[in-house]
């Protein structure tokens, strides 16, 4: 087959370890330009009871910040089952361009997003320049990083809290597991979280370990490739949520160059 005719993935193997239900678009993205999608998903994501009567009057919430589109979807999801109302003075900051994306699907204007998908980033934002004093409310899955609410206690904001989900590690057969590095069944590794790399290394175990770090490892921030690097990982390339596709494409291209 001529090089001209390839698709730019043709025969690219890529473990995508996103949670069940994230990873459709992609798949098929992947798919349509001749990959193959591994769908291994690493985190299992788990809905929280509970949470609903803890929220406040909605109308004195200046701003609202989305950690993942786990927490948009779980939230609105909720507040529309309760037939409550979002008011559309409250300002909103997503984490990341999935978490964004998520919110306007729900029909919710977001008013930020930073460039990096992290907490960091995010903090930096000028419209979290101004939160003492402010009414502000955490939309998150339980347990995470403290950074966002550490740093907002810190400034004086008046903090709210929701955790709603919870993230677990899903079981898969061992011998499934086995199967995919005795037979070297993928070529790249898409990691888009910390927990998700570390239950990764978890569920393939320690004989597994070398194997697994000699692939290439797919990561959306500088944080979470230094992470990457603590468990072995040679090759770690960095990406951003709407740039996956693109560098899995240039990934593919150095591969049959090479």
């Amino acid at each position: 087959m001529k090089t001209c005719n390839l698709k730019p993935l043709q025969d690219l193997r890529i473990l995508n370890t996103r949670p069940a239900g994230q990873n459709r678009s992609l798949q098929d993205a992947i798919v349509a330009a001749g990959g193959q999608s591994i769908a291994l998903p690493t985190i299992s994501i788990e809905p929280l009871a509970g949470w609903a009567v803890q929220l406040p009057d909605l109308s004195l919430i200046d701003k609202a910040i989305f950690t993942s589109s786990n927490a948009v979807n779980i939230f609105f999801s909720t507040l529309s089952r309760m037939r409550m109302h979002w008011p559309e003075t409250i300002s909103v900051i997503a984490i990341g361009q999935s978490s964004a994306a998520s919110l306007r699907k729900m029909g919710i204007h977001v008013d930020a997003v930073p460039a990096v998908s992290d907490s960091e980033h995010l903090l930096q934002l000028p419209i979290m320049r101004e939160t003492n004093q402010k009414s502000v409310l955490l939309v998150k899955g339980e347990n995470g990083r403290t950074l966002i609410a550490d740093s907002l206690n810190q400034r004086g904001t008046h903090l709210i809290v929701l955790d709603v989900y919870r993230r677990s590690m899903p079981s898969f057969p061992q011998s499934y597991l086995n199967s995919l590095w005795n037979e070297d069944r993928f070529d790249i590794i898409l990691v888009l979280s910390e927990q998700s790399l570390r239950n990764l290394f978890s569920l393939f175990g320690l004989e597994a370990r070398a194997w697994l770090c000699t692939k290439p490892c797919l990561v959306i921030s500088e944080r979470l490739a230094k992470i990457a690097q603590t468990f072995g990982m040679g090759k770690i390339i960095m990406s951003r949520h709407d740039r996956i596709l693109n560098d899995l494409i240039a990934f593919a291209t150095s591969v049959r160059s090479d």
